[in-house]
């Protein structure tokens, strides 16, 4: 019986792992996953799908055989397997992992040879290697590492337009990718101060959130860490972007009733180096996110719209275009929480941003 299948219909390459009860890799699914890299290369598939059945997309690797095995025969063994995962990488065309349940190991090495994850409301992602104190044995944990310091994020019907069905996703980036039809999303980025006098720089390909709005998805991350198994039953009930969507209202309004109420929840800050505000909230934007601000530019312009709300002040706010920059500097405090992306970040005492110029994009359409 085969242990991952895989079929070309309408123009899209889709990979089924089915290797129950766990779908965990062993030689033979990295025989029929190489078979089927070699057909879809010489194929006119202008996408790729990977997907599994049954409960879990992949547990890693098929490890009952490994303790008996001779230990050059297990060297070449992960070499191969290496090699096999690398050609999905190295496929022409999108490939798109769609991942539910547990995603571990070699499972979460194969879904980051994927140009694109969707991850579904069940999706558990892990290094199983770190419970017994080994490095990734397919290079999982240096692609993790890169896609953190790319920090792009995409969700479903967003302004950037992703269908919730990941074939129809890949079928549309399939398309256009083949057409060389891509669009322009401007990138924000920020430099800030760290401890004992550095910086460091990161970039945000949607927003930055500064003052109370800028704490939200530090308190939203140390409250999912303590209310994990809450939210999952909460998430069964009404769906995790229900839960996501109050979680946000909740946290976000209390942030700024907090600041309205208590000058001493704002930061003192000196803006462009001439006007001091209490600060209450700010956000960077390259395109309208509601219920965030309208920031006066479209995503393909290589600008930002930056909008500062100081506290029982008037908003005012300005286009940062390239050449030209926004600096906030601490007066009252050492550091601040602030978030990129809706990546929690610290500032100690200044923070920069600036245009750092455009990147392109395969567009789809939500359905």
């Amino acid at each position: 019986m085969p242990h991952l299948t895989y079929a070309i219909d309408d123009s899209v390459a889709t990979l089924v792992l089915n290797h129950p009860p766990q779908n965990r890799i062993d030689k033979q699914m990295s025989d029929e996953l190489a078979a089927a890299v070699a057909a879809i290369s010489r194929s006119d598939a202008a996408a790729a799908l990977i997907r599994s059945d049954g409960p879990d997309f992949c547990c890693g690797g098929d490890i009952r055989t490994w303790p008996e095995t001779d230990l050059n025969e297990l060297r070449a063994l992960f070499e191969y397997h290496l090699g096999v995962f690398n050609s999905v990488e190295q496929l022409p065309i999108p490939v798109i992992a769609a991942v539910h349940g547990i995603c571990t190991g070699g499972g979460l090495e194969l879904a980051l040879r994927a140009d694109v994850i969707f991850a579904g409301e069940s999706a558990r992602f892990g290094h199983s290697e770190a419970t017994v104190g080994i490095v990734t044995l397919l290079g999982g944990v240096y692609r993790v590492a890169e896609r953190h310091q790319l920090r792009v994020y995409v969700v479903a019907n967003s302004p950037i337009q992703v269908p919730r069905d990941p074939l129809v996703a890949a079928r549309q980036i399939g398309e256009q990718h083949r057409k060389g039809s891509v669009r322009l999303c401007s990138v924000i980025r920020c430099t800030h101060g760290t401890p004992g006098g550095g910086t460091v720089t990161r970039h945000a390909v949607t927003m930055c959130g500064l003052g109370q709005w800028g704490r939200v998805p530090g308190y939203l991350a140390r409250w999912r860490t303590r209310h994990n198994v809450a939210r999952r039953h909460a998430a069964a009930l009404i769906g995790l972007e229900r839960v996501n969507l109050l979680e946000y209202v909740a946290f976000g309004s209390a942030r700024l009733l907090a600041g309205t109420v208590s000058a001493s929840q704002c930061e003192l800050v000196e803006l462009d180096g001439t006007r001091r505000v209490r600060l209450l909230a700010a956000v960077a934007l390259n395109l309208a996110l509601p219920p965030m601000p309208h920031p006066g530019v479209t995503m393909s312009e290589n600008a930002a719209g930056v909008i500062v709300i100081p506290r029982l002040g008037r908003p005012f706010g300005r286009r940062l275009e390239p050449g030209a920059d926004f600096a906030l500097r601490l007066l009252d405090r050492e550091s601040v929480e602030f978030f990129l992306d809706e990546d929690p970040e610290v500032a100690t005492g200044w923070l920069r941003l600036e245009m750092a110029g455009c990147i392109a994009f395969v567009p789809g359409s939500a359905e």
